[in-house]
C-alpha cells in the first residue's frame, strides 16, 4: 500500500477541516454527514457492521460520510434516508442529486486546498491549465448549487430531471457522485474537460445507485435544460439486465469514487 509522508498526511487531514462547510451556507456546526443514506442502504450492504470503501474495509457508520452539511440541514434527506425509493417521486430524486453534488462541492475544494499546500503536487499547481480547470470547476459547481438551494426552497424539484435504470436483482454495492459525462454510449460529445471546452457550459449529471428488495436502482439525474444531450439515457431503459450492467460499470468505473460494497460482493467480483 502506499505510504505517504508525515507532512503530507497532515495536509490531506488538514483539507478536511479546512474546507468543511454546510451546503446551504449557514453557520451552523458542521457534522459528519453521509453522502450515502446509512440506515436505509449502508445498513443493507454492510456484513458484520463493515463495507468495502476507497479499497479498505470501513464501519458503515464512517464509510461516504464528507463534512458537508450541519445537522439542521442534514435533516432534510429524511424521505431518501428513512422511506424507501418510489420511482418518479421528484422529490426523492431531488435529493438523491443535491447530496452527490454537495459531495462533489467538498471534494473539490479539499483537492485544490492539497494540490496549493502539497510540494510534490507543485507539477499541477504550476499548470495553468490545471489551475484553470479547478477554478472552472469550483465556478460551475457554485452556480449549481446556488439552483439547487434556490429550487430546494421554492420546492420546484421537477428543475431535476431523472432517468431511472433498474435491474432486476438486488446487487450489493451502493454509489453516489456528480460528475461531467464526456460522452454517451455512442461517442458524442456531452462534455469537452479539454481546455478547448472550458468556455462550454458543463452540463453535469447526479447518479446513485443502491438496492432495494428483490431490484438494484440507478438514478442518473440532470438539470431539465440538459435533457436532450441526457436523452440517450432513456435508450437505456428498456435494455435487458446485460446492457444495463455494462453501461452502468462503465459509468461507475470513469467516473465515481464513491462506492461502498458488501465485502463478500467485493470478494466475489474481483476473483
Amino acid at each position: 500500500m502506499l505510504q505517504f509522508p508525515t507532512e503530507i498526511k497532515k495536509i490531506i487531514k488538514d483539507s478536511h477541516k479546512e474546507t468543511k462547510e454546510c451546503f446551504f451556507g449557514c453557520q451552523n456546526n458542521i457534522i459528519a454527514a453521509h453522502s450515502i443514506s446509512n440506515k436505509r442502504i449502508l445498513s443493507r450492504i454492510a456484513k458484520d457492521g463493515v463495507v468495502e470503501y476507497l479499497n479498505s474495509k470501513t464501519g458503515r457508520n464512517k464509510a461516504t460520510t464528507f463534512r458537508g452539511f450541519c445537522d439542521y440541514h442534514d435533516k432534510i434527506f429524511s424521505p431518501i434516508d428513512n422511506e424507501d425509493y418510489q420511482p418518479k417521486n421528484e422529490k426523492q430524486e431531488f435529493l438523491f442529486a443535491m447530496r452527490a453534488l454537495s459531495r462533489e462541492l467538498i471534494e473539490k475544494k479539499r483537492y485544490e486546498y492539497n494540490v496549493t499546500n502539497i510540494e510534490e503536487l507543485r507539477l499541477y499547481r504550476n499548470n495553468k491549465d490545471h489551475q484553470l480547470g479547478i477554478e472552472k470547476g469550483l465556478s460551475d459547481i457554485n452556480e449549481w448549487r446556488k439552483i439547487f438551494i434556490d429550487c430546494f426552497t421554492k420546492s420546484k424539484f421537477n428543475a431535476i430531471k431523472s432517468v431511472v435504470i433498474k435491474l432486476e436483482k438486488s446487487y450489493l454495492i451502493a454509489a453516489s457522485g456528480a460528475f461531467n459525462l464526456e460522452c454517451d454510449i455512442n461517442g458524442r460529445i456531452v462534455n469537452d474537460p479539454s481546455p478547448d471546452g472550458f468556455n462550454d457550459k458543463m452540463k453535469p449529471c447526479f447518479l446513485t445507485i443502491f438496492p432495494q428488495l428483490n431490484e438494484t436502482y440507478c438514478i442518473i439525474s440532470f438539470f431539465r435544460k440538459h435533457r436532450k444531450d441526457y436523452a440517450f439515457l432513456e435508450k437505456i431503459e428498456n435494455k435487458d439486465d446485460q446492457f444495463k450492467k455494462v453501461v452502468l460499470s462503465n459509468l461507475l468505473v470513469g467516473n465515481i469514487e464513491n462506492i461502498a460494497i458488501n465485502p463478500d460482493f467485493y470478494n466475489k467480483i474481483n476473483t
